[in-house]
This record gives C-alpha cells, structure tokens and sequence, in this order.
C-alpha cells in the first residue's frame, strides 16, 4: 500500500499532497467524492466535497484554510476522514453547502 504521507519537496513553496476519497450508498442512490489537498510549505489546506443526489442535483462544499500545526492533514475545515480498524473510511461533515440542479451551475473556486 501506497504510504499515506510523504516528505515535502522543500523547493517548490506549491508542493502539494491530495487525498481523494469515492463512495456510494446504494441503499439510498447517493455518491460523493472529497479531496484533501495540503501544501505543507504554505501551511495551508482545502477540501472540497460534493454529494450527487438522486433527484440529479449536486450539493457541494468548499474550504481552504491555513494549517499553522498540521495536526491531522485529513481534516480540513469541517471534512473529516477517520480510518477504522477493518481498513474501511467514515466521513464526516458538519458545515454549510450549496445545491444545484445542473453541475455545470457549481461556482467556480
């Protein structure tokens, strides 16, 4: 397995580490997919995180924020990513989105 974090490339301030999270709850027809993006050299993180409703409409979430400790760099903001003991992720969100219709209608960032 691919090791979860690496040493940055101190030359390069925009050196950047993502994380992209997929899944599916068949039960209730929803998807969504998070990213974790961090530049340790910046001191500074984002994620977004977006959930494809069954009525065909998107919710979306955005944040960048700056990292002084970087602590747990798969917690941005309000989007948590926990690995359990199975080897399986949970997610967590505790914050605000935006809703569309039509993806295409998703501000850009």
């Amino acid at each position: 397995m691919e090791q979860l974090f690496h040493q940055p490339n101190s030359k390069d301030l925009d050196w950047n580490e993502s994380y992209y999270f997929v899944f599916a709850d068949i039960e209730n027809n929803i998807k969504g997919m998070s990213r974790i993006g961090i530049k340790p050299n910046k001191k500074e993180g984002m994620s977004f995180f977006f959930l494809f409703l069954p009525d065909g409409s998107v919710a979306a979430s955005h944040i960048t924020e700056r990292l002084e400790t970087l602590v747990n760099p798969l917690n941005i903001g309000r989007m948590f990513h926990f690995r359990v003991e199975d080897g399986s992720w949970k997610y967590s969100f505790d914050g605000s989105m935006i809703t569309v219709k039509n993806p295409e209608d998703l501000p850009n960032h």
